[in-house]
Formats: structure tokens, C-alpha cells, sequence
């Protein structure tokens, strides 16, 4: 299941509204009074524009998840290393308080 997010109903609208715009403009231009040629020409032309329009916001689509993964794989790898350098000094507090206690012991014995 996909999962609706900003960007993905965002690119759904546009993708509808430019959809629905190039069949208004075909439809207008099949009933105007011109040329065969002329129509066919406009239309062409309509319609490059539209596919240029969808490849531009693709692009810019494209390009935000693309910095938003980065971004996260980024925040990522920074959260592993601090959690690791955690971890170790967790781990030298806890050997440093054995030896210690192990010192204690080892000094009430000798009393």
C-alpha cells in the first residue's frame, strides 16, 4: 500500500489539473473552426508543453526525495556513531567501576 504523503498528493493534483487542462485545450481545439493542419499543429504543441511541465515537476520531485533520503541517511549514520560512543563509554564506566570495586574488596581483605 503507498503510503499519501505532502509530495505524493501534491504530484497527483498537479499531474490531474495538467491532465485535465491538455483534454480542455484538445477538446477546444478539435471543435474551433481551423485548419486540419493548424489543430494538429496546436495540439502537438499544447501537448509538448504539458509533457514539459510533467517532466519539470518529476524533476523537482525527483530531486526533493533524493535530498530528503540524504538528508536521513545523514541523520542516520550521525545518531549510529554518537549511540556507539555511548556504548563504549557505558561499557568503560562499567569496567572502571568493577576495578574499583574489585580494588575495595581486595583492600578490606587485606585489613
Amino acid at each position: 500500500m503507498m503510503r499519501c504523503t505532502k509530495d505524493t498528493v501534491k504530484c497527483v493534483t498537479v499531474g490531474a489539473f495538467i491532465s485535465g487542462a491538455a483534454v480542455g485545450m484538445i477538446t477546444t481545439l478539435l471543435i474551433a473552426p481551423k485548419e486540419g493542419r493548424k489543430t494538429r499543429k496546436d495540439i502537438v504543441n499544447q501537448l509538448t508543453n504539458a509533457r514539459d511541465k510533467v517532466n519539470d515537476k518529476l524533476t523537482q520531485s525527483t530531486n526533493s526525495a533524493k535530498a530528503k533520503i540524504s538528508n536521513a541517511l545523514n541523520t542516520t549514520k550521525t545518531v549510529a556513531t554518537a549511540t556507539k560512543k555511548a556504548a563504549k563509554e557505558a561499557r568503560n564506566n562499567i569496567n572502571n567501576d568493577n576495578y574499583d570495586d574489585q580494588q575495595s574488596i581486595e583492600d578490606k581483605q587485606e585489613e
